[in-house]
């Protein structure tokens, strides 16, 4: 009796075994409007919406969520069997750690984010020049003290720093703060991704009456990748992603996913960008295999 069930019990845990799918943990980032791990979009994100997109085309694996800063997340990354992320940033230090997909993710450029009413006083709303636009003393800028804009924006503003129109300010949700002063007219315009201000805009009823204009000084565009930990099966993984990637991200469909905190005007300079990037193949791409 005891060696039948003996058998029996084997059996179910070899079968057992056998079924189970290999899991994925996916670790969330807060990182509005690209992360959005709580309130009413929860889960809209686009971040969020291309690790949904990468779930259902990955249905033999099983897949796990999680919500980590920055630092926790290359911590897991690092010392986990079979954690993913998408939106990485790929640096050499982080090439040696994890293992990265092809090119994934497109984040526009930073550009100036204005009102509408303001459109006859700035003039040119195709791009702007930051340098050119500091010199105007009737337009204030409001940015957040200690932020960075890049290795081009930043040497602007610094130069410009003890000027009268511009407004640092500090503290907690710094870009919705500056949306609001931009509404009350406290301040002109600041600086932020197209994504970022339609969120912030659209979180406060003001979607219809901004503009989001590129900058000459900036880069127009920000390559982010899918990652995974750096063992065989993440290896696997991140091969699979790459297939999924080449075939999708010619899409109308995958694209959208990008654009869905984009203004107009917005949306039409990043489809000039995706369309060059991924449409004529102007990156370089390896699959980790």
């Amino acid at each position: 009796m005891s060696l039948g069930i003996g058998l029996i019990l084997f059996s179910f845990i070899f079968f057992s075994s056998a079924w189970a799918k290999d899991s994925i943990r996916w670790i969330h980032v807060n990182y509005l409007p690209f992360g959005i791990v709580d309130g009413p979009n929860k889960g809209k994100g686009m971040l969020d919406q291309i690790t949904k997109f990468m779930q259902t085309r990955l249905l033999e694996y099983e897949h796990q969520e999680c919500v980590a800063n920055i630092i926790r997340l290359l911590s897991m990354l690092e010392k986990e069997d079979n954690a993913c992320i998408c939106g990485l940033n790929m640096t050499p230090d982080r090439e040696n750690k994890f293992y990265f997909s092809i090119p994934a993710i497109i984040f526009p450029g930073v550009g100036i984010v204005t009102r509408k009413d303001l459109i006859h006083v700035i003039g040119n709303t195709k791009r702007l020049s930051l340098h050119k636009l500091l010199k105007n003393e009737y337009l204030t800028l409001g940015i957040p003290a200690d932020r960075s804009f890049g290795e081009k924006i930043d040497p602007i503003i610094n130069k410009h720093n003890k000027a009268k129109n511009i407004l640092y300010i500090k503290g907690q949700s710094l870009n919705k703060s500056l949306m609001e002063m931009m509404m009350f007219k406290r301040i002109d315009y600041m600086i932020a991704r197209p994504n970022e201000a339609m969120y912030l805009a659209k979180e406060i009823g003001k979607e219809d009456i901004i503009i989001n204009i590129p900058l000459e000084e900036a880069e127009a565009y920000l390559i982010s990748y899918i990652a995974c930990s750096k063992n065989e099966r993440g290896r696997q993984v991140i091969h699979k992603i790459n297939q999924i990637l080449e075939k999708e991200r010619n899409t109308t469909q995958y694209r959208a996913l990008m654009e869905k905190w984009l203004d107009e005007n917005s949306i039409i300079e990043f489809r000039k960008i995706y369309q060059s990037i991924f449409f004529n193949n102007r990156v370089n791409e390896s699959d980790n295999q």
